[in-house]
């Protein structure tokens, strides 16, 4: 599980992120197994990317790894 805040108090697991759409002062994504659009809060969006950046580098080094 790797969380991510994209609210005051609120996290999600990033692993379970589908799709992610960036806009130049937006940013929401969506969930696996859910039909619900998130947004990130404004004063986070910066912060948010930076750990997506840093969830899906993880994941691409366990990749590598296993291979």
């Amino acid at each position: 599980m790797f969380l991510i805040e994209y609210g005051t108090g609120d996290y999600i697991n990033a692993e379970n992120i589908s799709y992610v759409d960036i806009g130049e002062d937006y940013i929401c994504f969506d969930l696996t197994h859910d039909r619900e659009r998130y947004h990130v809060s404004h004063r986070l969006h910066q912060a948010f990317l930076n750990e997506l950046k840093y969830f899906n580098k993880n994941k691409c080094t366990k990749l590598k790894g296993n291979l």
